[in-house]
């Protein structure tokens, strides 16, 4: 095969690709499919690390059981 019409027909390829991936964002809202997320708030960020404190507290304190029954 000659290897120009080779890359004649990975660029027609590509322009399609190309073409879909535009039609895929146009739909979708832009790149990626997501737009800015609002901040969270102060009150909200340090009710949602207590809550993972808790989790973790929580965790260790399992982690602590299991070596204890071993």
């Amino acid at each position: 095969m000659n290897v120009n019409k080779m890359i004649d027909q990975l660029r027609a390829e590509l322009a399609a690709i190309q073409q879909a991936l535009a039609i895929l964002e146009n739909l979708s809202g832009g790149h990626g499919g997501r737009g800015k997320r609002k901040p969270f708030s102060a009150e909200t960020r340090r009710k949602m690390a207590e809550s993972q404190r808790k989790r973790w507290a929580a965790y260790r304190k399992g982690q602590k059981k299991a070596s204890r029954e071993q």
